[in-house]
């Protein structure tokens, strides 16, 4: 995308949206929020839906976490894009823009796995702005076509890096040995592609 800014503060988004998106009653504007993992993708979806509702505009976030394939379904060295139900994710999203009412499954990031039968809140809008949060939003050529607003968030590595063991190693309990092997694996596969998907975006927020 050309003229990318950097920016540094929940407000500059809010401007920068307001320019980019066109808020009306009878439409919905659609923002990707991309990034790595545990860089504060979905603190800032929920900061920007928060200012969005103060300001009067009606606003709903979309995690495609909800959308990751369990991990007994998914192939054997599968790439981040693959490790995501990515037709589903776009056809929720083509719902949502038609006014439809759109309940997203449950993703246990512990267990790695689909709850069968358990839904999240619906997602309900008929103007205003859909968030869509998620690693891949970036890297996803028809969400790209999609949207009206691109956001990458960026966060130091070293914070990345200690944020993405806390993650597996406090909160998913993995072992050590494990969870370092998984944070190389996603260092090699994922992280590259990732960062290449913020040549799609609008503007670079750094926290």
């Amino acid at each position: 995308m050309n003229d990318v800014r950097n920016l540094h503060n929940i407000d500059e988004v809010l401007v920068e949206l307001n320019q980019r998106c066109t808020i009306s009653a009878k439409s919905i504007q659609i923002v990707l929020i991309g990034g790595c993992s545990r860089s504060g993708k979905s603190t800032l979806a929920q900061e920007l839906a928060e200012k969005c509702t103060y300001a009067g505009i009606p606003c709903q976030i979309m995690n495609i976490d909800s959308w990751l394939v369990s991990v007994d379904k998914r192939k054997p060295f599968s790439t981040v894009i693959e490790r995501f139900d990515m037709v589903a994710v776009n056809l929720a999203v083509e719902r949502i823009v038609k006014g439809q009412i759109v309940t997203p499954p449950v993703y246990n990031p512990i267990t790695r796995r689909q709850i069968p039968g358990i839904g999240n809140d619906p997602i309900s809008i008929t103007s205003g702005i859909l968030i869509i949060d998620g690693v891949i939003t970036l890297a996803d050529e028809n969400l790209v076509k999609k949207s009206d607003f691109r956001i990458f968030v960026k966060i130091s590595e070293y914070k990345r890096l200690r944020r993405l063991i806390d993650f597996y190693g406090r909160i998913k309990k993995i072992p050590r040995e494990e969870y370092k092997k998984i944070i190389r694996e996603r260092e090699k596969e994922e992280v590259p592609l990732i960062k290449e998907s913020s040549t799609r975006a609008d503007v670079i927020f750094e926290w």
